[in-house]
């Protein structure tokens, strides 16, 4: 009997111990806890509950003894730290970050965060009307907007007054208001009181015999009237030509004062006038043997080139064959250094480049009219005699002392180059524009007088 007692004490002993060093039940499979399943007393007693164990005791979930396994309620010895309190490193929730920080999504050093439109007040795209709906748009500044309609009117929109018949004294006026659709409104314009005057006109001129008048004058008829002070000096009309100009004579143009008086001026020598080659005043001939061109639709003539003539003083005709010569061409006189005077027809308004190029024993340029001279349209510096000749003749007469006529507008380019003769220059006020290089290598000219008021 003592003999059987023993060996259950000796069986407990070592049972405890196999649980203690985890020994017990080592043949079994743990449950899906982790956990091994407890042992049974062979005596039929349960010695491994979860309450209170004999021995070397496996803590439980409730209270333990010696090395505790800390639960997350209380924690005994080194303790794993909840979300709540923390000791020693913590690890930073979403909250309250300790020691380094998990940036949040509002502050990150990547991607920026999204955009979130923001709009601003509604503002009319389109006006309403009441033919049609307008428009209306909230926008982001990012250039994003939100649109809606503006309901049509349900009246007319009238712009502003207009005035259509204006008001006089003797009836009223009449102004509307019109809508885009086409009706208006309207409305009278009351009557004035008083005349409505016109601008003043002269009804009779004065002159220096007796004073003129001027009226203002009413729709009515009524008038205001004042006078115009005499003048000073004669009061002439315009001029006129009583005898035309010849290559030989000289024509006159007079004009008429009021009071009777006449006033007259004599005019230049006219250039030569060709008839069949002959001047019809003078009897001169033109040069012979020049070759002429069509040009302009066949209705004027170039001076082509020299031909067959001979002339060392060269007459040009102002018409061939019944057409009138307008221009010399390119290089028609081209290397001609036989030439050593030229005569230049009124008729002509353009010489063509290099025409008197290589003309090296040039004198004379011969002309009738200033103010057509200086409208001729040079090509280049070898297109005007003038670069060889130096010196200008008008009515036979040399050209030292040059006054443009008030008709002149404009001195075309390269007109006096190289005439070395000029002395002095009057510019008359109606000159408007010089070309370039008009008055180039004019060596001798000392004077250059501007006339204005003319």
């Amino acid at each position: 009997m003592k003999k059987h007692k023993f060996l259950v004490v000796l069986l407990a002993v070592l049972v405890a111990l196999c649980m203690a060093f985890g020994l017990a039940g080592c043949d079994e499979k743990p449950d899906e806890t982790g956990k091994n399943p407890p042992i049974t007393d062979p005596s039929g007693g349960d010695q491994d509950n979860q309450g209170n164990q004999g021995g070397t005791q496996k803590p439980d979930d409730g209270e333990q003894g010696g090395t505790q396994k800390p639960d997350d309620g209380e924690q005994g010895g080194s303790q794993k730290p909840d979300d709540s309190e923390q000791g020693g490193t913590q690890k930073p929730d979403d909250g309250e970050q300790g020691g380094t920080q998990k940036p949040d999504d509002s502050e990150q050093g990547g991607s920026p965060a999204p955009h979130v439109h923001s709009y601003g007040e509604w503002k009319v795209e389109t006006p309403a009307t009441h033919l049609k709906e307008g428009v209306e748009r909230q926008y982001c500044e990012c250039g994003e907007y939100k649109e809606q309609s503006i309901p049509k009117l349900t009246e007319h929109t009238y712009g502003d007054w207009q005035e259509v018949e204006p008001a006089t004294h003797l009836k009223e006026g009449v102004r509307r208001q019109y809508c885009e659709c086409g009706e208006y409104q309207e409305q009278s314009i009351p009557k004035l009181t008083e005349h409505t005057y016109g601008d003043w006109q002269v009804e009779t001129p004065a002159t220096h015999l007796k004073e003129g008048v001027e009226r203002q004058y009413c729709e009515c008829g009524e008038y205001n009237e004042k006078s115009i002070p005499k003048v000073e000096g004669h009061t002439f009309g315009e001029w006129r030509v009583t005898k035309e100009s010849t290559c030989k004579e000289a024509g006159i143009k007079e004009r008429e004062c009021a009071c009777g008086e006449k006033e007259t001026e004599t005019l230049p020598l006219a250039g030569h006038d060709f008839e069949n080659m002959t001047c019809k005043f003078c009897g001169i001939q033109a040069s012979l043997g020049l070759h002429y061109t069509l040009i302009h639709g066949y209705e004027e003539y170039a001076v082509s080139d020299i031909g067959e003539c001979k002339d060392t003083d060269l007459i040009i005709t102002n018409n061939y064959q019944g057409k009138p010569v307008t221009a010399i061409g390119d290089k028609a006189f081209y290397q001609c250094a036989r030439l050593t005077s030229i005569n230049i027809p009124d008729s002509v308004t353009s010489i063509g480049g290099n025409a008197f190029y290589g003309c090296s024993n040039l004198k004379e340029v011969h002309i009738s009219d200033l103010a057509t001279w200086c409208k001729i349209n040079f090509g280049n510096i070898y297109s005007n005699p003038l670069s060889y000749a130096q010196h200008l003749f008008m009515d036979g007469e040399e050209v030292t002392q040059l006054k443009i006529p008030n008709s002149v507008t404009s001195i075309g380019r390269y007109a006096f180059l190289g005439c070395r003769g000029l002395v002095s220059v009057t510019i008359d006020g109606g000159v408007t524009e010089i070309g370039e290089a008009a008055f180039r290598l004019c060596a001798k000219l000392t004077s250059v007088n501007l006339i204005y008021g003319q």
